[in-house]
């Protein structure tokens, strides 16, 4: 049996979401975004210090150029603000949190969106 590789359908699937959050926030004239403490419910992701001990943090925001995603995020005991830069970290690239930062995105601009109209 051959042995399948994700990793193209994966990476292709990573980089949608990116281009998709990308696109949402740019359609609003926007480059970031950030969340509020009082968002119902919040992204969760984890974040790895330099001495690599992970922390559970929640996103508080999203900086995006062309070429990067910087997700924002306060650690949940400390509540220190850290970023994570995507490919490199983690909470930057897991595709699951990912799904959940755009869905995060499309509420709020929605939200802020039918409050103006």
């Amino acid at each position: 049996m051959k042995k399948i590789n994700f990793t193209y359908r994966i990476e292709t699937l990573r980089n949608d979401i990116i281009d998709s959050i990308r696109l949402l926030l740019h359609s609003h004239g926007l480059n970031e975004i950030v969340f509020s403490k009082e968002q119902d419910d919040p992204v969760w992701i984890i974040w790895f210090n330099k001495s690599n001990d992970p922390s559970e943090c929640r996103v508080s925001g999203i900086k995006i150029t062309d070429n990067s995603l910087t997700v924002i995020a306060h650690e949940k005991e400390t509540d220190i603000e850290v970023e994570c830069h995507y490919p490199y970290e983690l909470g930057a690239k897991n595709i699951d949190w990912l799904q959940q930062m755009y869905e995060a995105v499309w509420q709020q601009l929605n939200d802020n969106y039918n409050d103006n109209n």
